[in-house]
């Protein structure tokens, strides 16, 4: 078996440009930021980053809404662009991303995905 991968930007980025995390709160009601296609593996990639002259913390809903799918990252002021994330998501079904800050619309999130299909020769 042969396998494609296919480079994609995050399902909510528009043309690859970074995604304002305008939400403050989780629990279905975060930034959406990737969803994977369904039934496939995905290498997903996010980079994030603050410009607010004060510390935030970015949460990130990996799947899910409760606290177990939730991870949490401090960003320091004015922050450059860091990976939190990179890593395999996917499977047998869609699996979504979406994140909220301490602040809205001053937290960044980049990324990519690379998608991962296998042929059949």
């Amino acid at each position: 078996m042969e396998e494609i991968y296919k480079l994609k930007v995050l399902s909510e980025s528009t043309d690859g440009k970074a995604i304002k995390v305008d939400q403050t709160s989780g629990g279905g009601s975060g930034t959406d930021v990737h969803t994977t296609s369904s039934g496939k593996m995905e290498r997903v990639t996010l980079v994030a980053y603050n410009t607010d002259s004060s510390a935030r913390t970015l949460s990130v809903e990996w799947g899910g809404t409760t606290a177990d799918d939730t991870l949490s990252f401090d960003l320091e002021a004015n922050s450059e662009p860091r990976t939190i994330f990179s890593g395999l998501l996917g499977g047998t079904g869609t699996y979504s991303i979406a994140a909220y800050a301490s602040a809205a619309n001053v937290v960044y999130i980049l990324g990519q995905s690379i998608e991962v299909e296998e042929q059949t020769t």
